[in-house]
């Protein structure tokens, strides 16, 4: 076959597909290589030219998929340019879903046949050489796509906006997405959200934003308070901007030999979680990197993913130059956790004392003592009701252990917010 053939043979396909999916907007037209052809103006024998005849698969069992085919290529389209047109990843998420929403909505005859049993069959019966494997072909491409498209909306995921589900991979949680938006999807487009009184959303938008809540945690937007003051915590730590430090909060007495705490392995004590997967983009597929802001640090990112568990969390800060670690415990109440300060140990008892915690934060150096941390340990411990007790000073010695009985010791923000998370955590 020649180029003008080719052409002239793929121009006639596509009048074809067109004039399907012009009947299929029609609200009761049914689909047929008659009424198509004559929509197309070309007699009823020219579809078999475009898709074979139908013992090779072709006929309307090729029309058919090659409509499906033209569907899925716009769908992965609205779906990619929704992902690439959003500044932060849960934003371009959400909008990936709100365009699956939206055309499910825009064109639920195309929608029904792209995911109907008559393409299923189509596509599992074997097929000889010829255009009836071609259609297949071309369908299984666009398909594939819009998987992949599924795919990278979770591997962006960087910072750490969907769950942790367990053991679950970004493969799993794609389709996991996938198939709870293919539901409110078919149940839109069968109207039988006006048959029910458990929600009605006819925005895409709205719809889409909460079918996600139940795989999602913090937002950038919501996240925004504790980044700035966890970035605030470390521009202090790291340019020393803060009053006359001790020395014993600096280096900390010698504390020789510690056991951990029964809750944390050694192991464990001030590692970062995993690293979550890597963002894609999309150089693969030729086209231009997604600029994203910097992604945020691993505390960060630890933090939004488990952003429920702070929420509600009790805190007691034991520490008699409060303003020191103000934006340190800004990061936890901006997180939902409520952070009540102590200035001595007898403070602290007599909050024990009165109300339950769920861990204790406490400096070493305090009240004119170099170690009142430690020697106040037993005490806080035990007025605490077994409540982890972590240290936090301006600086550990690599050499020196957590202190024995503690349930470990951070001397930058970022050590601080995992060793909390840690506690919270195995709290449940």
């Amino acid at each position: 076959m020649n180029q003008k053939s080719r052409g002239s043979g793929e121009e006639l396909r596509q009048r074809f597909v067109d004039a399907a999916r012009e009947l299929l907007r029609e609200p009761v037209t049914d689909l047929d290589l008659r009424k198509v052809a004559e929509r197309a103006g070309k007699s009823r024998t020219a579809p078999y030219l475009a898709f074979g005849r139908t013992e090779e698969g072709g006929g309307l069992a090729g029309l058919r998929l090659a409509v499906a085919s033209e569907g899925f290529r716009e769908l992965g389209n609205r779906m990619d340019g929704a992902l690439r047109s959003s500044r932060y990843s849960e934003e371009g998420l959400r909008g990936m879903a709100a365009a699956y929403l939206a055309f499910a909505g825009e064109e639920p005859r195309l929608f029904r046949l792209m995911f109907g049993p008559e393409v299923a069959d189509a596509l599992g019966d074997p097929v000889p050489d010829g255009p009836g494997r071609v259609e297949r072909e071309r369908l299984n491409r666009e398909r594939v796509r819009t998987e992949f498209i599924f795919l990278e909306a979770i591997g962006m995921e960087e910072d750490g906006y969907l769950r942790q589900h367990g053991t679950l991979e970004a493969e799993d949680l794609a389709g996991a997405v996938w198939a709870i938006l293919h539901g409110v999807a078919m149940l839109t487009i069968d109207g039988q959200w006006g048959a029910t009184s458990l929600g009605v959303l006819d925005d895409p938008e709205a719809l889409a934003a909460t079918t996600l809540r139940f795989l999602t945690t913090a937002t950038s937007e919501e996240m925004a308070p504790a980044r700035r003051a966890l970035e605030e915590a470390i521009r202090q730590k790291e340019s020393g901007d803060l009053p006359d430090v001790p020395l014993a909060d600096l280096e900390g007495p010698d504390l020789g030999v510690a056991e951990a705490h029964p809750m944390l392995m050694p192991e464990e004590s001030l590692a970062s979680p995993s690293p979550r997967m890597s963002a894609v983009r999309f150089e693969s597929r030729g086209a231009p990197a997604l600029d994203f802001p910097p992604p945020d640090s691993p505390a960060l990112r630890r933090a939004r993913a488990h952003a429920h568990l702070m929420d509600g969390a009790r805190i007691l800060w034991i520490d008699d130059t409060p303003e020191w670690v103000a934006s340190e415990a800004e990061v936890f109440t901006a997180l939902g956790a409520e952070v009540v300060m102590a200035e001595s140990t007898d403070e602290a008892l007599d909050q024990l004392h009165r109300d339950p915690f769920d861990l204790v934060l406490s400096d070493i150096s305090r009240g004119g003592r170099d170690d009142e941390g430690i020697r106040a340990l037993p005490r806080v411990s035990k007025a605490a009701g077994g409540a982890p007790v972590i240290f936090y000073v301006a600086r550990v010695r690599e050499d020196r252990p957590a202190p024995a009985g503690s349930f470990g010791i951070a001397g930058h923000p970022e050590e601080l917010v995992h060793l909390v998370f840690d506690v919270l955590e195995r709290r449940g």
